[in-house]
């Protein structure tokens, strides 16, 4: 065999080699997130997170009638709550006012974002973004002095009336 023939036999070999390689993904299943708060702080940072992700899942599938708060909100995120807690959660998600649940055969456990819900998202953008600015936008406390009838002998214009 030629010298030239070999460079192209051994060139071919080559890149059939390098086009067999398979490519393997990590098919791992990613780690699930257990929430299990044990202190009250913890559990209302948890209520926050919570809060938000249902929130933007809701208001990112708007296409979407009704979301199941277990099946497309939770599993979906790894997030692995008790019973107990999912309903803790159910409940105050539906008395906020910017989620309502469905109501119809074969809706139990979905909800929907409501008007001011919608509009909440549409305006801050997420959960947590609303209480930033609520927390930032909270009216200062001022104390002014009151003036009570009757007592005006004590007043600053009468003390200067007095020295003058």
């Amino acid at each position: 065999m030629n010298p030239a023939a070999e460079v192209v036999l051994t060139r071919r070999l080559k890149e059939q080699n390098t086009m067999k390689k398979h490519i393997r993904l990590n098919r791992r299943k990613s780690a699930e997130i257990v929430l299990a708060p044990s202190t009250p702080a913890e559990r209302q940072e948890m209520d926050k997170n919570v809060i938000d992700l249902v929130l933007r899942m809701l208001f990112e599938n708007a296409d979407k009638n009704a979301v199941d708060l277990d099946k497309d909100v939770l599993r979906k995120a790894r997030i692995i709550l008790s019973q107990k807690e999912t309903q803790r959660i159910w409940d105050v998600l539906t008395s906020s006012g910017w989620v309502s649940p469905t109501i119809g055969f074969g809706k139990a456990g979905k909800l929907e974002l409501t008007r001011a819900g919608f509009q909440m998202m549409s305006q801050f953008g997420g959960y947590a973004q609303y209480l930033a600015s609520m927390q930032n936008n909270q009216p200062q406390t001022i104390i002014l002095p009151i003036q009570i009838e009757g007592e005006s002998e004590n007043s600053p214009d009468d003390l200067i009336k007095r020295a003058g």
